[in-house]
């Protein structure tokens, strides 16, 4: 898992996309809260359910850069893998915000306080593949929750699954220092198999601010059916 490593042993479990018109909790207690300490040199690697309050940190996360990266086994370089990092902003029951645009993808690549970066076809190259922009003094108020989620497109009329894909992880950057800091990290284990897309992250608002959880969920989904789930 590149410099890194693992974090955590595969036992994320593939599933279907939830029901449509069924509330998520939206809470991101559940789990351990880990904590950020500037003396050890201030950057988290995190594990599946870990979460960050960003409120406890000892500057201000204003501005931040949610980014993901990956690799795709070179067995199976024969069709070009496009991986695309999505978000969805839930309301406090758990379904799309109709206040603003509630889902920032390729297609649709701003909302406010949000903005995705350019779509990388491949994932070829070195670093960050995508990368998402948020600013949370922008955030619609009705926003509770974002979930972001890497999809491969077309993936099951490609035949291709997260089982091909190695090396991949969410990073949480804080734009506002220079040189830019990197707050935390999520590794994934690649025991993806037969899903079409992982959910990431999760960032959630609190009555003190908001927290960044680390999911790690398994679908067998493409970026509409993770839509309809949540209206």
């Amino acid at each position: 898992m590149g410099l890194f490593g693992k974090l955590f042993g595969g036992d994320e479990q593939q599933t279907q996309a939830p029901a449509a018109n069924t509330p998520i909790q939206t809470a991101s207690t559940e789990g351990r809260e880990v904590t950020l300490d500037l003396n050890k040199g201030g950057m988290l690697n995190l594990a599946k359910n870990d979460f960050l309050n960003l409120s406890k940190t000892d500057f201000s996360l204003e501005n931040i850069r949610v980014s993901a990266g990956w690799d795709v086994k070179t067995s199976f370089f024969g069709s070009d893998f496009d991986l695309d990092l999505c978000a969805f902003l839930l309301d406090a029951s758990g379904h799309l915000t109709r206040s603003v645009n509630g889902l920032v993808y390729f297609g649709k690549k701003k909302s406010q306080g949000i903005q995705l970066d350019h779509d990388n076809l491949t994932g070829a190259g070195d670093g960050d593949d995508e990368n998402m922009f948020v600013n949370f003094n922008n955030i619609h108020p009705d926003v509770a929750q974002i979930v972001v989620a890497v999809v491969i497109y077309s993936g099951k009329n490609r035949k291709q699954y997260f089982g091909q894909v190695k090396n991949a992880y969410v990073r949480l950057v804080d734009q506002a220092q220079r040189p830019e800091k990197e707050i935390a990290r999520f590794n994934l284990s690649e025991d993806g198999g037969k899903a079409t897309a992982v959910k990431f992250a999760e960032l959630t608002r609190t009555v003190n601010g908001w927290t960044f959880k680390a999911v790690g969920e398994y679908l067998n989904a493409s970026i509409q059916d993770i839509e309809k789930s949540y209206r």
